[in-house]
């Protein structure tokens, strides 16, 4: 019966740590890559909202990016985990009007921009390696 007490805080230690685990993340899903070269330039370089509605059709939505900034080179779609779910992220970079280098991050899910805001450091778009749009 002594070997018990000597093994209790093993006991303690393992239930505390099963205890303190954190749900596992969803899987990424395998979804398939949409054109999104397509859908930026759409977004971009379309003048009017109705345009862009006109240009893809159906019930993609696709929101017009402001024209502020161009011309944009694009990064490789890469799936990330946002809020709103899995979502492909494409990095836009751009000059602003003072000459400044800006990154854009653009996040598409099912054929339509989810979300676009100024890179921020977790987004990782200057690390990434850029081409024409």
């Amino acid at each position: 019966m002594m070997w018990f007490w000597r093994l209790t805080p093993l006991f303690i230690f393992l239930i505390v740590a099963r205890c303190g685990e954190l749900p596992s993340r969803a899987i990424q899903p395998n979804q398939r890559l949409p054109d999104y070269k397509k859908i930026i330039r759409t977004a971009l370089y379309t003048k009017s909202q109705a345009s862009v509605d006109a240009a893809i059709g159906g019930d993609e939505r696709i929101f017009r990016i402001s024209d502020l900034y161009p011309p944009f080179e694009t990064s490789n779609a890469r799936q990330v985990d946002i809020v709103a779910g899995w979502a492909w992220q494409v990095c836009l970079k751009g000059i602003n009007k003072t000459g400044r280098l800006i990154y854009l991050a653009v996040f598409i899910k099912d054929n339509y921009i989810v979300d676009l805001r100024t890179s921020i450091v977790s987004d990782k778009c200057e690390g990434e390696v850029y081409g024409p749009l």
